[in-house]
C-alpha cells in the first residue's frame, strides 16, 4: 500500500510501435476521440509535449492480489481400489486470479511491474498404481 510510479500506458504506444501507422493489433482499449473525450487515456499513438516523447503519468500503485489459488480432490480409496487404482487425485490451478486496486483503469497489465499478466488455468489428475 502506498507506492506510486510512472507510468506511459496511457499514451496508447504498445510495444514500441505505433497503432496507428503500423497498423498494430492490441486488445481493446479505451483512447481519447472526439465522441468519447476521456480524461484519463489519450489518443492512439499520443505523443508528449515537444522535446518529450513519452512523459510519464503518477499512479497510485497500491493493490491487493490474489496470485493462486489450488484446489484438490482425492477420490476415497474404497472406489479407486475397485478399478485397481491406489491413489487417484483431481485439481485445478489459477494463477493471476484478481487484483483489487484503487485506480479502476489498470485493465490490461500487471499493476506491480507493469507488464502483462495473463491468467493461466492449469488442469491436472495424478494417478497411483
Amino acid at each position: 500500500m502506498g507506492h506510486k510510479s510512472l507510468n506511459g500506458a496511457y499514451l496508447n504506444q504498445d510495444n514500441g510501435t505505433s497503432l496507428v501507422t503500423n497498423l498494430a493489433n492490441t486488445w481493446e482499449k479505451q483512447y481519447w476521440t472526439l465522441e468519447n473525450p476521456s480524461t484519463h487515456f489519450a489518443r492512439l499513438d499520443a505523443r508528449g509535449v515537444t522535446g518529450v516523447s513519452a512523459p510519464g503519468q503518477l499512479y497510485d500503485r497500491s493493490f491487493i492480489r490474489l496470485e493462486n489459488v489450488t484446489l484438490g480432490y482425492s477420490l476415497p480409496t474404497n472406489l479407486t481400489k475397485k478399478v485397481g487404482v491406489d491413489r487417484l487425485k483431481l485439481y485445478a490451478t489459477a494463477r493471476n486470479v484478481a487484483v483489487w486496486t484503487k485506480d479502476k483503469n489498470w485493465d490490461y497489465w500487471d499493476i506491480e511491474t507493469g507488464a502483462l499478466a495473463p491468467r493461466i488455468f492449469t488442469f491436472g489428475l495424478n494417478v497411483n498404481f
